[in-house]
């Protein structure tokens, strides 16, 4: 099972990432700090006692001087999607084309996407924390364990402080997502 197979995407979605066992919510940030805005009190929070939660962060800013554009980090996912022997996964690619549309990315429009501001590299180098070791907002830190009755919505800005999963750790959530269930992360 591949990782576009995984991928709910932000609209209408439980997870960035997810299957039975195991959620990723996938945040960027152009801030200095690992700052990421979280979208719902229950956006990092286990949805069954069995889930386990992990945020994968990075820290990454757009410039009209930088040289990679969009497309090409399309492209450098593109050639990834092989078979075992070395040939293009049509069916990989198929998903793949078809998640990027669902969020708005038009292969008919490269080269608009190619004028706009490239990606430096990245200032927050990638990294997963336990969504048990992050300090985000919850019911409980309302008086009386509910945000007051006439508030239909809570979002807030969540610096992370955590210390990322080592390398060993992170292959592991990343393994343990593409497996079949029955995650072990301790």
């Amino acid at each position: 099972m591949g990782l576009c197979n995984r991928l709910t995407g932000f609209d209408n979605s439980k997870r960035d990432f997810f299957r039975t066992g195991i959620a990723v919510e996938a945040k960027t940030t152009g801030n200095a700090t690992r700052l990421h805005h979280i979208g719902s009190l229950d956006q990092l929070s286990p949805q069954d006692e069995r889930e386990q939660v992990f945020l994968f962060s990075v820290g990454i800013r757009q410039d009209p001087t930088a040289p990679r554009k969009l497309t090409s980090y399309i492209a450098d996912i593109e050639v990834l999607l092989v078979t075992a022997i070395g040939e293009p996964d049509d069916s990989a690619l198929a998903d793949f084309h078809s998640k990027i549309l669902s969020y708005g990315f038009d292969r008919s429009q490269f080269d608009l996407y190619d004028r706009e501001p490239g990606f430096l590299a990245a200032h927050l180098t990638p990294a997963i924390f336990r969504g048990t070791e992050l300090r985000q907002l919850t019911a409980s830190d309302f008086v009386g364990g509910a945000p007051p009755e006439t508030v239909r919505s809570v979002s807030y800005e969540l610096e992370v402080m955590a210390s990322p999963l080592d390398e060993s750790a992170t292959r592991r959530v990343i393994d343990e997502l593409l497996s079949s269930p029955g995650p072990d992360f301790s």
